[in-house]
């Protein structure tokens, strides 16, 4: 089983069938909170589903496709941190995350990511991870998710119109990226500073 040590507050690992209770407290008591910018969380409405959620990340990252992680903060489910879309042949896979909003604004997000994206830059050998946000207008985006992706050295592309959806209401998308030279750049400085 997948489990990596951010720091020793923060341990990544893949969820199991008997994280599905824990796991669905958690999204219930966070779904204003999650679908706020998203829609996907109204899709787990029990503990059966879940746990079906569990099984298709296990699924997932046998075949390679994903690495679904949850955050462990202290020992305690805190949220989610992930690849998906992972193209090991075009060496690229997508950023996600979410986390519940009483633990919103102590850089466990940001702490998880920079864990998760070194070992897909090292252990993975991946060359190129995006990060997409919900974007409506100048002043209204996911504006959580911005100053992540600026703290982890990602560089915004562009916008992608109408590419996701919350509430029935279709979305922009800013899409950002990271490039492993980029990621090793910012670690050899970062070597320089201590």
């Amino acid at each position: 089983m997948f489990a990596y040590r951010v720091n020793e507050n923060i341990t990544l690992r893949l969820p199991v069938a008997t994280d599905a209770p824990e796991l669905f407290a958690l999204f219930k008591q966070n779904r204003d909170h999650l679908t706020e910018w998203q829609d996907w969380p109204n899709a787990i409405q029990t503990v059966e589903d879940c746990r079906e959620l569990i099984l298709r990340q296990e699924r997932e990252y046998a075949e390679g496709k994903t690495l679904d992680c949850l955050i462990l903060f202290q020992e305690k489910m805190v949220g989610m941190c992930g690849l998906t879309k992972i193209v090991p042949f075009l060496r690229k896979a997508e950023l996600g995350y979410w986390i519940a909003a009483e633990y919103e604004g102590k850089s466990i997000v940001t702490q998880s990511c920079k864990g998760l994206i070194a070992y897909a830059f090292t252990t993975m050998n991946l060359n190129r991870l995006a990060l997409k946000f919900k974007h409506v207008s100048e002043d209204n985006e996911n504006i959580r998710s911005r100053r992540v992706a600026e703290r982890l050295g990602f560089t915004q592309e562009g916008i992608l119109r109408q590419d996701g959806m919350t509430k029935g209401q279709m979305m922009d998308m800013v899409m950002c990226s990271l490039l492993a030279e980029e990621w090793q750049a910012m670690q050899n400085s970062s070597n320089e500073d201590v």
